[in-house]
């Protein structure tokens, strides 16, 4: 059997290759465009969610009773990471002075770290 070629085939069969060869790049096309538009839709979303966030306020409330935070609520639906540091350390031994220069230490690298802000 032989293979039908642009070198032996009639006008007829030409047009059909043609014709067969326009239809596979139109679909291919479509199939690209298509790709293209819901990679589109996803990247706006993926704005869309972080402009969303980047200007939403968290409101935080901390509960705190004799001198121990009980609870920390927030209306952010983002949620939020706490981390409690507290300065007021009885030092009676050697392990608590380190304890409060740990507390010391952590709160004066997020003072100066350019991602963080008071708020308070």
């Amino acid at each position: 059997m032989t293979r039908l070629t642009v070198h032996n085939a009639n006008k007829e069969q030409l047009k059909w290759m043609v014709e067969d060869r326009d239809s596979t790049i139109r679909r291919l096309q479509e199939e690209i465009d298509r790709i293209n538009n819901e990679k589109k839709q996803l990247m706006n979303g993926v704005c869309d969610y972080i402009v969303g966030h980047q200007y939403t306020t968290a409101n935080i409330a901390i509960e705190v009773h004799d001198g121990m935070v009980q609870a920390v609520y927030t209306d952010f639906s983002g949620g939020v990471n706490v981390d409690v540091y507290d300065r007021d350390i009885n030092i009676s031994s050697h392990a608590d002075q380190l304890a409060l220069d740990q507390v010391e230490k952590d709160i004066d690298t997020i003072q100066n770290d350019e991602k963080w802000r008071a708020v308070w």
